[in-house]
C-alpha cells in the first residue's frame, strides 16, 4: 500500500484468464496526475498489447472495469507516484437465491 511506482517500470504479470469478471481499483496518493496504462498478453507469449488506460488525478481512486479474455494482465504508470492498485476476479454467482430446506 502506498507504494511507490516508478514511471515507465511495469508491475508484475497477474493471471488474467479463467475469471468472468475483471476489474482494478487504483489510488493515487501523490501530488500530481498519473496515467496509468493496462497491458495485457492474450497468448502468454510474451506478446504485450494496451488494454487500456486511465487518467488518475492527483490524490483520487477510479474504478477499472475490464471487458477483455486474455492470459496476462499489467500495469505501468507515466510518472512517478505513491499508488495503491489492487486486482480483482470473480466467477459469476450460479446459486440459487432461495435457501434449501432443511
Amino acid at each position: 500500500m502506498k507504494e511507490t511506482v516508478e514511471a515507465g517500470v511495469y508491475s508484475d504479470p497477474f493471471i488474467f484468464q479463467g475469471w468472468d469478471e475483471k476489474c482494478a481499483w487504483i489510488a493515487n496518493r501523490s501530488e500530481v496526475d498519473a496515467t496509468i496504462t493496462f497491458e495485457v498478453d492474450r497468448t502468454g507469449t510474451g506478446a504485450w498489447e494496451t488494454a487500456s488506460s486511465i487518467v488518475v488525478p492527483a490524490g483520487s481512486s477510479r474504478f477499472v472495469p475490464f471487458h477483455t479474455s486474455a492470459e496476462w494482465i499489467r500495469a505501468v504508470s507515466d510518472q512517478t507516484v505513491k499508488a495503491d492498485l489492487q486486482f480483482c476476479f470473480s466467477q459469476k454467482e450460479t446459486r440459487e437465491k432461495e435457501s434449501d430446506k432443511i
